[in-house]
């Protein structure tokens, strides 16, 4: 035997290795059949009725949205989507506002107006949020763009 232990002290340790299991099966809200499903959900959710576009979004509220509890939409996302809240919703915006950069119709909107237009409420937070995620500027994004759309034609 490698750890030679008494009966007594083996029945411990496994019964200590079961309580952990218990525990680990606690810590998870949501099963990860149910997480899939409710990704799912919550993703078509966003797509469909965009409250990212609310700059006073919170998790309070959007969990009201989804009529589910607010932990169990923080876990959904911190698990399924592996990002924060905040990270969530930016992500969502970001799409919103690379949308609306492409848009021909919005060329008459300032960077500021497309930040706004996607529930960014300073341009600050939009143009690092932008650059984080697309690695590219709102602006240098939009020139790209026209570029790409004068190439296709």
């Amino acid at each position: 035997e490698i750890f030679p232990f008494s009966e007594a002290t083996r029945s411990e340790i496994l019964s200590m290795d079961e309580k952990q299991d218990v525990e680990e099966i606690k810590k998870k809200i949501v099963s990860d059949e149910e997480i899939v499903i409710l990704k799912n959900r919550l993703n078509q959710y966003m797509l469909t009725n965009k409250p990212y576009l609310n700059p006073e979004i919170n998790l309070v509220k959007l969990a009201e949205m989804f009529s589910i509890t607010p932990h169990k939409l923080s876990y959904i996302i911190n698990t399924g989507f592996n990002r924060n809240f905040f990270n969530f919703i930016n992500a969502y915006r970001v799409e919103e506002a690379k949308s609306l950069l492409r848009d021909p119709k919005m060329d008459q909107y300032s960077v500021l107006g497309i930040a706004f237009e996607s529930g960014f409420n300073s341009k600050t937070a939009f143009n690092n949020t932008f650059k984080n995620i697309t690695g590219l500027t709102p602006t240098d994004f939009k020139k790209a763009s026209t570029v790409e759309i004068h190439q296709a034609t």
